[in-house]
Parts: structure tokens; sequence; C-alpha cells
């Protein structure tokens, strides 16, 4: 349930379920990370974790450095028995492929 609170101008803010507070005209966006994609130690936790999940450490290292492979969902896909390069392959970014090695 949201709670508005009136703040300056016409704005509301509203606090969230979780305590969160946030603009109620504010639309999502994705936050810039290193140009060259996650921090090192996102990256490199997320290839932790892949390693551990089956990967083969060259493809674990190509996902865990994209930040538009969906390292949840990989999980889920290997989780229910789906071969790690398939899932790989069946997560990939739209008109990139698989990532290289």
């Amino acid at each position: 349930m949201h709670h508005p609170l009136p703040i300056r101008g016409s704005r509301t803010l509203r606090i969230g379920k979780n305590g969160g507070v946030g603009d109620a005209h504010q639309v999502m966006r994705q936050i810039p990370t290193e140009p060259a994609g996650l921090p090192s130690a996102v990256g490199e936790w997320r290839r932790r974790r892949l390693i551990v999940a089956g990967f083969e450490a060259r493809l674990a290292a190509a996902l865990a450095r994209d930040d538009a492979v969906d390292l949840h969902e990989l999980l889920v896909l290997v989780d229910r028995g789906c071969p790690p390069a398939l899932a790989a392959r069946i997560l990939a970014p739209v008109g990139r492929g698989q990532p290289r090695c």
C-alpha cells in the first residue's frame, strides 16, 4: 500500500511496501555502470555463480561481462535441466547470438 506524502510542487512521493521511497511520476530506467559493462566486482560474482552452476569457465566469463544477459533466467533454465551452453544461446540478446568466449 502506498502512502502519498506531499512535497514541494505538484508531485507526490510514494512509500512502497518495502519502505522504498520514489517519485510517483518517475519512469524506471537502467542506471549505467562502467562503459565496458558491469563493475568488476559484480562481473566476478556473476562469473563465479555461473561456474558453480556448471558453465564452462570461458563462457561464464563472457556471460558475466554482458549486462544484457539475465543471470537469474540462465540459472532457472539450468536448474530445470537445460545444458548451460544451450541456456546461453536461448537467452542471448536478440541479434547478437551467443557471447564470444
